[in-house]
């Protein structure tokens, strides 16, 4: 099961490595726009052209909402796909590290170094990296649903549940979860280069 499992996770950060890195760190960059806004342009009454392209790069990779109403909207949907491998890479990745229970980096090589920045970042942002995912997905699909109201559900996903606390802590987890395939991905070529 375990031999899979690294076998389902490696196979997913391939493919998705770049989107998942994008959508977490332009995630990261949304999380104080109001106060970012407010510091640089005080007088604006419009979103700022750095946030409104991160925003739509977040939610549909800059692929404006198609008008006929039937027409499908790939950059929503790739972004939808991207979250769902991003919440199985979590899960495998939870029960990889979990007969270790390791949350250390130690730096007696750079082999270790990475593996364990990988592994213990990647466990300390895993819940806040979850709640983002699954939050996001109700607004990316029509069929999944979470059993919380809008406002709460907004709240969870924007980190605004504990007030700046919990946005410092979203905030960090979407730049661990835009690192992460950059750094699954340099252990596996380590790897390679090793055979």
């Amino acid at each position: 099961m375990k031999h899979f499992l690294r076998s389902v996770h490696l196979w997913l950060t391939i493919p998705f490595c770049l989107l998942i890195s994008l959508i977490c760190f332009t995630g990261a960059a949304l999380v104080f726009e109001e106060e970012i806004t407010a510091l640089v342009a005080p007088t604006a009454t419009a979103r700022l052209p750095f946030f409104a392209a991160m925003s739509h790069l977040h939610k549909s990779l800059m692929q404006p909402c198609p008008e006929a109403a039937d027409a499908i909207w790939w950059g929503k949907i790739i972004v939808g796909i991207t979250i769902i491998a991003l919440i199985a890479l979590l899960l495998t990745g939870i029960y990889l590290w979990w007969p270790t229970k390791r949350v250390r980096i130690a730096a007696s090589s750079s082999r270790r170094f990475l593996f364990d920045l990988h592994n213990s970042l990647g466990i300390l942002a895993t819940i806040f990296l979850l709640i983002m995912g699954l939050t996001g997905l109700t607004w990316t699909f029509e069929w999944f649903q979470l059993p919380f109201s809008r406002p709460t559900i907004a709240s969870l996903h924007f980190g605004t549940y504990w007030g700046l606390t919990s946005r410092i802590l979203h905030f960090l987890a979407a730049l661990i979860g835009a690192s992460l395939p950059i750094t699954g991905l340099l252990i596996y070529l380590r790897r390679l280069r090793k055979k």
